[in-house]
């Protein structure tokens, strides 16, 4: 419904295919620390994430 409201053509079934190649990826070390890394968010992904008002995967993600 909110997909609607911002963009009167996009489903949610067409939002969520526009995640289909986001991917996360986490780096452990032998020193037990990670790295998390985002990739494949562009434009358009952040924006319907900030009109669902919807975290981005950066802001809830911590690399401890």
């Amino acid at each position: 419904m909110l997909c609607r409201k911002r963009w009167e053509k996009l489903t949610a079934r067409q939002a969520f295919l526009k995640f289909e190649f986001l991917s996360i990826v986490c780096y452990r070390f032998k020193d037990r620390s990670r790295l998390l890394n985002v990739n494949g968010l562009d434009p358009q992904q952040e924006a319907i994430l900030t009109a669902l008002e919807v975290p981005k995967p950066d802001e809830y993600l911590t690399n401890n």
